[in-house]
C-alpha cells in the first residue's frame, strides 16, 4: 500500500502534500466517497487541507475522534488510529521504520497519542529538531497535540503556511 501510495502521488511522499497522499488512499472513507468529501470541502482535493478534509466527514464517528476516522489499513475504521494512517502511507520516517516508531511507542498504538509516535523518531522534522519544536509548543512533547507540533515547523503546503492550515486540535486517546 505505501509504495502504491508513494507511486500515486508520483514524487517522494515527504515531497507530496496530505491532500495528494489522500486523494491516492481510496475511494470511501468512513462511507463517503472521495468525491463526495471533495465537494462537501467545496474546492481542489490539492488545495484543501487535511483539517477540511476531515472536518467535513464529522467531527465524531461511533465515538472516536478525529484520529480514527481516516482508514487506509484495510480494516474497520472505529480501529484505526492515527499510526495506522502513517504506516498506510510510508514505511520510513526520518531513517526510522515506521515498525520501530510503533514498537518504540511501547504501549497500544490505537491508545498512543501522534505526539508519541512523533518523538520515537526523535531526529527532525522540517529542519527543526524535536526540542526545538518542543520548546516552541511551549508544553511537554506528550502533552501536545499534532497540530501544535507542526504549527511551530511553520512551513508551508500548497503555498498555504501551516500555522493557519491546521487549526483542528486531534482528539487523543
Amino acid at each position: 500500500m505505501a509504495l502504491f501510495i508513494i507511486n500515486c502521488v508520483g514524487t517522494k511522499v515527504n515531497r507530496s502534500t496530505i491532500a495528494d497522499i489522500i486523494k491516492c488512499v481510496g475511494t470511501n472513507v468512513n462511507g463517503y466517497g472521495l468525491v463526495h468529501i471533495i465537494n462537501c470541502v467545496g474546492t481542489n482535493v490539492n488545495r484543501s487541507t487535511i483539517a477540511d478534509i476531515i472536518k467535513c466527514v464529522g467531527t465524531n464517528v461511533n465515538g472516536y475522534g478525529l484520529v480514527h476516522i481516516i482508514n487506509c489499513v484495510g480494516t474497520n475504521v472505529n480501529r484505526s488510529a492515527i499510526a495506522d494512517i502513517i504506516k498506510c502511507v510510508v514505511t520510513n520516517v526520518n531513517g526510522y521504520a515506521l515498525v520501530h516508531i510503533i514498537n518504540c511507542v511501547g504501549a497500544n498504538v490505537n491508545r498512543s497519542a501522534i505526539a508519541d509516535i512523533i518523538k520515537c523518531v526523535g531526529t527532525n522534522v522540517n529542519g527543526y529538531g524535536l526540542v526545538h519544536i518542543i520548546n516552541c509548543v511551549g508544553t511537554n512533547v506528550n502533552r501536545s497535540t499534532i497540530a501544535d507540533i507542526i504549527k511551530c515547523v511553520g512551513t508551508n503546503v500548497n503555498g498555504y503556511a501551516l500555522v493557519h492550515i491546521i487549526k483542528l486540535r486531534w482528539n487523543e486517546r
